[in-house]
């Protein structure tokens, strides 16, 4: 039993972590929203168009930390990204047909790269925890 309440602890810490990074990951989207490109653009800087898919690199990563934390039972890794991916890129096509902002087709290409990248970060992260649990 004493073992049923120490996996029960765990998780709920783990889902705790997810969620508190989301929350900072969310958090970390705004401030450079409204400070690194603001920056960029006032000053006509070239900064390989990280500005513009800012939303679509951080989004990918905070989508997967708040599903991982409200999540209460185990969902594949891959499936959550794919669903931010997919989300991320059909909200651009929304901006395509006039329902928002302009289309970027650098904003799908981001959500992409941002998808392979936390993917392998997310991955990376899972199986040092296995490896080292406490």
């Amino acid at each position: 039993m004493k073992e049923l309440k120490e996996v029960t602890k765990t998780k709920f810490i783990t889902h705790v972590g997810y969620f508190i990074a989301a929350i900072i990951l969310f958090l970390a989207g705004i401030v450079l929203n409204y400070t690194y490109r603001k920056f960029i653009y006032s000053n006509h800087l070239n900064d390989f168009h990280i500005a513009d898919t800012l939303g679509s690199i951080i989004g990918i990563p905070t989508y997967t930390c708040y599903r991982l934390g409200i999540e209460k039972k185990q969902v594949g890794l891959s499936k959550i990204i794919i669903q931010g991916v997919v989300f991320f890129i059909l909200y651009e096509f929304l901006g395509y047909f006039g329902f928002h902002g302009v289309f970027d087709p650098l904003d799908m290409v981001s959500a992409i790269v941002s998808g392979v990248i936390t993917y392998l970060i997310f991955r990376y992260v899972i199986q040092y925890r296995v490896v080292h649990k406490p």
